[in-house]
């Protein structure tokens, strides 16, 4: 009869105490930095940690956080429906977020229930250690607060969103970014400058609407896409002598479709606003939206307030960077 191999033995706390010749109370207030009575100088905590060593001890991070009170996972929620194959806008976001929690060590938790207009959270007290809201979470009812109460919690707000006065908030205008934009433009007549947005866009955060009702308030032309790949022909056939496109995902086609205008007529200008994540690794001339930044900002303040409740860090608003 064959034997089963032995399972390769799990270093505890208690051989390290042994090989040291210490207690497991003085093992655990040197490696994990436990609160205790117990004394320990500081020959016989190196003796400690190179009994550890020696051992190739390896904490138990479950344990570490059950006996903390933490699970080292961060909830994300929004008061909308999201698709994030038609919205690369907040699929950037959520990539930044998860991106940025994992640098540090925690998970991030995503479900349909917390991302829909009317968020729930079933259960969810002692899942995760703090909440990121996508937008400002309207009309939450009393018993989902409830539920969430005591959980650190960080609005990335937007221009068209009020986050509640509990929750810290990181802000990106992205109106404001346009109009520093056109500012910026230098055209003759600024009725020439042509602002182009996907038509029938109505989840995006400027929406089609939105953007239309921008153009009016600058006196410039609003100009519908169907696709980045006839947008250039859109632009040329516009007459416009600035083009402005909205999109913040495909970096290369917006390349594409500026060399394709400026051989067509090189005294058109065009540039697109695009997320700071859509050029890592790349040089762009492009006006860059900072939303990687935005996302390491929430990720940063809320992990702070996570691992010091008594801390209070102020609100933090991005200064969006006027374009090269």
């Amino acid at each position: 009869m064959l034997r089963k191999p032995r399972l390769h033995k799990r270093v505890t706390i208690k051989d390290v105490a042994l090989k040291a010749g210490v207690s497991i109370g003085a093992v655990s207030r040197v490696l994990h930095g436990r609160a205790s009575t117990i004394r320990v100088s500081e020959p016989t905590a190196e003796i400690i940690r190179q009994a550890a060593l020696d051992l190739q001890y390896k904490p138990n991070r479950s344990s570490q956080s059950l006996r903390g009170g933490r699970t080292k996972a961060i909830g994300i929620a929004a008061p909308f429906e999201i698709s994030f194959s038609s919205s690369p806008y907040y699929a950037a976001l959520v990539d930044s977020i998860i991106l940025h929690a994992g640098a540090k060590g925690f998970t991030v938790c995503l479900s349909k229930s917390s991302m829909s207009v009317s968020p729930k959270f079933e259960d969810s007290k002692g899942k995760f250690d703090g909440l990121i809201w996508l937008g400002a979470p309207q009309n939450l009812p009393e018993e989902e607060q409830g539920r969430l109460l005591g959980t650190p919690q960080v609005g990335i707000r937007f221009n068209d969103s009020e986050v509640d006065d509990s929750i810290i908030n990181v802000k990106a205008d992205e109106n404001q970014s346009i109009i520093n934009y056109v500012g910026h433009l230098r055209v003759q007549d600024i009725t020439k400058i042509g602002l182009f947005g996907k038509p029938g866009d109505s989840r995006g955060l400027l929406n089609e609407a939105s953007l239309r009702d921008l153009s009016k308030r600058l006196a410039i032309e609003f100009h519908s896409y169907p696709s980045l790949e006839s947008i250039a022909d859109e632009i040329i056939v516009s007459n416009v002598e600035a083009a402005i496109i909205w999109e913040l995902s495909d970096l290369s086609s917006l390349n594409l479709v500026a060399k394709a205008v400026s051989k067509a007529n090189p005294k058109v200008s065009v540039a697109a606003i695009v997320s700071d994540n859509a050029t890592r690794g790349a040089s762009s001339q492009h006006f860059t939206l900072p939303l990687d930044e935005l996302c390491r900002s929430a990720v940063d303040i809320l992990i702070s307030k996570i691992e010091n409740p008594q801390s209070t860090p102020a609100s933090v608003a991005l200064t969006i960077p006027h374009p090269n």
